[in-house]
């Protein structure tokens, strides 16, 4: 019962991550590239509002694999802040 749990765990993020890397749009790369940036620099507030302005205009442009990465990272990022 584990075993087929832990399968398909794997399975759904593996699907996941695939999406997401699939769909990556190159109008997006610029800003991901930014959120790097200031958590290189440990601006944690910086990089969740980047996060943020990703996310907004993922929904605007109906790409949900970016509003799925961006979620996932502003779920990293309000922990650190918090």
């Amino acid at each position: 019962m584990f075993l087929k749990k832990l399968v398909l765990l794997l399975l759904v993020t593996n699907a996941l991550a695939f999406t997401v890397v699939a769909q990556t749009n190159n109008d997006y790369s610029l800003q991901w590239k930014k959120v790097e940036a200031f958590e290189k620099k440990g601006l944690t507030k910086s990089a969740l509002q980047e996060v943020m302005n990703i996310y907004n205009l993922a929904v605007k442009d109906n790409n949900d694999a970016q509003q799925i990465k961006s979620s996932i990272y502003q779920i990293k990022y309000r922990q650190m802040v918090e």
